[in-house]
């Protein structure tokens, strides 16, 4: 009697379980994201990193290294021989994340030196990076150290040091001068900070409107809203106001404690009203999606969607690590993701302390995903509202 009671329990619940689709799919789908996103994100590969070379040096060493820089797939060359104050100036704009300066001596360094001579430091390869994204800024290092190494093994420049010095090549070792192009000493939680604040407007954005909605329903709260004067534009304005509320009360939250912690940020007005913008036009970009999902679907189906929406959103975005660590393929749905923009321009003000002008894109690509998902949630939440459709009435209510 215990077996067949416990039977029935488990087919019910199993039932219950392969009929509702979204919370299905959404755990089916989450261990494939986490392999593929953190698996691909942690492999310690880097790829395409857009740096910017200029090669002072004709003679064929550095002919070669420069050939062996634009053909490593680690790196990504956007402009060439361009003056150190333009390349200063693309790392900051955030068009590049390091600057390559082959001196007008470095093949010299491969030719024996006299007795008691040592190699000049302007005759090293020099690398200005952008310190501020720390695991792009270390690779770089060693991915120009490893192009140099490859260069130094070319049979083009063992036949140049023949023809020079009538001596066979013997491998020296060169040595790499690495520049920070900031001088404040970042460390990984200056990286972090700005995504973590977009990660708090993010999830707080997709329960504040949504759960919200889903327990007025439950108990019967629209039915009483509806059988009142109060307009459908006003019940749908006021759940969006409360939602980005939240949103902006918790991100001020977030930057107070970064503040107290000592994370590096550079705040002025201007930069703290560019967060804020920044901020409440994601949250009203989630807040939209969260009304949209609540109208439709119940409680359960709804934190399974927002657990499968939170992490490939926040993880896919740049926040926890550089866009670069991930592969190509990847990367596309990387660019199409409106928290990429919001955490590049949120990184670039808060901690770099870049032009608001610089930014600009990033604010019209979250406000045009805002303006999409508010029309959308908006919209969803106004016909509900118009039907009387808004209360959930159970499987077994609804048959009788």
């Amino acid at each position: 009697m215990v077996l067949r009671a416990t039977s029935a329990i488990w087919k019910r619940e199993m039932r219950k379980w392969r009929r509702n689709r979204t919370q299905l799919i959404s755990s089916l789908l989450l261990p494939i994201l986490f392999l593929l996103v953190i698996g691909n994100a942690y492999s310690g590969t880097f790829s395409d990193i857009p740096v910017a070379i200029t090669n002072l040096d004709s003679e064929t060493p550095a002919q070669v290294f420069q050939e062996a820089l634009q053909n490593s797939t680690s790196l990504s060359v956007v402009a060439t021989n361009i003056s150190i104050s333009d390349a200063m100036a693309m790392i900051d704009d955030g068009k590049i994340l390091g600057f390559i300066l082959i001196p007008v001596n470095f093949s010299k360094t491969l030719l024996p030196l006299p007795w008691g001579v040592t190699v000049s430091p302007s005759t090293r390869i020099n690398v200005t990076d952008d310190n501020t994204n720390l695991m792009v800024s270390q690779a770089l290092e060693g991915l120009t150290a490893q192009v140099l190494n490859e260069t130094l093994h070319d049979n083009r420049v063992a036949s140049w040091f023949t023809d020079v010095t009538h001596l066979p090549f013997r491998l020296s070792e060169l040595s790499i001068g690495k520049v920070d192009r900031y001088a404040t000493g970042f460390t990984f939680i200056d990286f972090l900070a700005p995504g973590i604040l977009l990660m708090t407007v993010l999830f707080t954005s997709l329960f504040a409107a949504g759960m919200p909605i889903i327990l007025d329903r439950e108990v019967g709260y629209f039915d009483m809203l509806l059988s009142t004067p109060t307009r459908r534009s006003d019940i749908v304005l006021g759940f969006t106001l409360a939602g980005v509320t939240k949103v902006i009360a918790q991100a001020t939250f977030v930057l107070v404690i970064a503040i107290v912690l000592g994370i590096h940020m550079a705040l002025t007005p201007l930069s703290l009203l560019y967060i804020y913008v920044l901020a409440t036009l994601l949250g009203l970009g989630f807040v939209g999606i969260s009304i949209a999902m609540s109208v439709k679907i119940e409680l359960t189906a709804v934190q399974f969607v927002n657990g499968l929406i939170n992490f490939p959103v926040f993880f896919l975005s740049g926040a926890f690590y550089p866009v670069e660590s991930l592969p190509t393929w990847l990367r596309t749905v990387v660019y199409l993701n409106p928290m990429t923009y919001a955490v590049d321009g949120l990184r670039a003000v808060m901690i770099k302390g870049a032009s608001i002008l610089t930014v600009i894109p990033d604010v019209v690509f979250v406000g045009v995903f805002a303006l999409l998902t508010q029309i959308l949630g908006n919209l969803a939440l106004y016909l509900a509202l118009s039907g009387r459709q808004i209360r959930i009435r159970h499987r077994s209510q609804r048959t009788k």
